[in-house]
């Protein structure tokens, strides 16, 4: 039997959502050191849909405009033959992506932000097992407005709050609609990982999760090599992946130079979080503690 005959396409599809800041990047580099089984890693491919596709859904403020700026910038500079053109990106096109046959791969595993989803959850690939990770959001704002400062030069202080991140408007909100559909539609009893959770008993919800999944654990799956070479595994979209090479280290340089899970920070007291964010973080808790209690737990 030729080899062409011997090569099948993947027995296990599963889509890993979650909301920005919430350590997803780093649990998929975990992921991606597996040994003797060959996965397939699609990153974000509904992030290049919503913002930089011909069906992107910018909100068009300042924000918006300096994120568009810098990124587009970044994109151009990328070469990568896994790196696709963003005009490429349409709800459609993402969906044939994701439902090709990658012939040879024992799965494939796709991680995105469900708000990137818009709600088309007739757009969703079939096939796919759909896992949830989380992060309380008095730890997910704070983070996501230092690294927005940080990279696109925006000072939150000068801002409306109708002008933030879009994350921080519906991001917990969309994720927590997306995983009821998933439960009513598809899967009673989705798998989600708490981030803290995570970080606290690493060996414990990683080997649950690749259980669950269908991943051979093995211990040495919880320390790999610091870099983003990992990434050039990936397939995503050549804006994505510029963004996360930007010469000011980009949104997931803490996730490429880890390598390991480290103990959670401290979260922050209210009394500390920047008082502009603390409506947000008011708006999206409840739809975090209903999926925290939903968790696997160590």
């Amino acid at each position: 039997m030729s080899q062409a005959a011997d090569m099948k396409s993947p027995s296990q599809r599963v889509f890993l959502w979650s909301v920005p800041r919430s350590l997803s990047t780093i649990l998929l580099k975990c992921l991606s050191y597996v040994r003797n089984f060959n996965l397939q890693v699609i990153n974000e491919p509904y992030v290049s849909v919503h913002y930089y596709g011909p069906e992107k859904k910018l909100m068009k403020n300042n924000v918006e405009d300096k994120f568009e700026s810098v990124f587009t910038q970044a994109g151009t500079a990328v070469t990568n033959y896994n790196a696709y053109d963003d005009a490429l990106s349409t709800y459609q096109w993402v969906k044939e992506l994701l439902e090709g046959e990658y012939m040879g791969k024992d799965m494939v595993i796709c991680k995105d932000h469900g708000y990137n989803l818009n709600g088309l959850y007739h757009m969703l690939p079939k096939g796919y097992k759909h896992t949830f990770l989380i992060r309380h959001p008095q730890k997910t704002f704070p983070s996501l407005k230092k690294i927005t400062e940080s990279v696109c030069s925006v000072d939150f202080m000068q801002l409306e709050q109708k002008d933030f991140p879009e994350p921080m408007h519906h991001g917990y909100q969309k994720l927590f609609e997306l995983m009821e559909y998933v439960i009513d539609s598809e899967e009673p009893h989705p798998i989600i990982i708490d981030a803290d959770d995570l970080q606290k008993y690493p060996e414990s919800i990683v080997k649950q999760y690749c259980q669950a999944i269908g991943i051979p654990f093995s211990p040495s799956l919880l320390s790999w090599e610091s870099g983003p070479d990992v990434m050039d595994t990936w397939i995503t979209s050549k804006q994505v992946k510029g963004n996360n090479h930007l010469s000011d280290g980009g949104f997931y340089s803490a996730a490429f130079n880890s390598t390991s899970f480290h103990p959670p920070n401290k979260m922050l007291d209210r009394s500390e979080v920047p008082k502009m964010l603390l409506p947000v973080i008011d708006d999206s808790l409840p739809y975090y503690e209903k999926m925290y209690q939903l968790r696997i737990k160590p």
